[in-house]
């Protein structure tokens, strides 16, 4: 059963996303084999080409990884400029003390959601890392 068309045409629908019983039954219906030897051949193509799979499906995943790391980015950035705002507002001088109050409620009425935007720009920062190791360890591999 190893027919090259066969083979070429199973990756390329792996690598296009489709569901795997989809394929296998499309497959069984063409060829006559059973379920069994084409599940069993689906496996073994998905196991051998995933590298070449995940290099195909590369360009949507890294374009959505890289969405998701900026955007992450800039929540982490605008969360750290705000309190580096605040905190260098802050003086040492016993006379702005009313200043460095006002400054402190301030921090303290936004930091809930100062602290919330920069978790979860920091959260999307590192679920675009995993989710692209993938693709990168594949391209690496060339």
């Amino acid at each position: 059963m190893k027919n090259p068309d066969l083979t070429d045409s199973i990756i390329q629908r792996l690598s296009k996303g489709e569901a795997r019983n989809d394929i296998i039954k499309d497959v069984c219906e063409n060829t006559g084999h059973t379920w069994q030897e084409i599940e069993k051949l689906v496996d073994n193509l998905t196991v051998e080409n995933e590298d070449a799979i995940t290099r195909r499906r590369s360009p949507i995943l890294f374009a959505i990884a890289l969405f998701f790391f900026v955007a992450g980015f800039g929540l982490a950035i605008y969360a750290g400029f705000f309190i580096w705002r605040v905190l260098t507002s802050l003086s040492v001088d016993q006379a702005d003390l009313l200043a460095n109050i006002g400054s402190i409620a301030y921090l303290a009425n936004y930091a809930p959601g100062v602290l919330f935007i920069g978790f979860t720009g920091a959260a999307m920062i590192a679920g675009s890392l995993v989710g692209i190791k993938q693709v990168w360890r594949a391209l690496l591999r060339l």
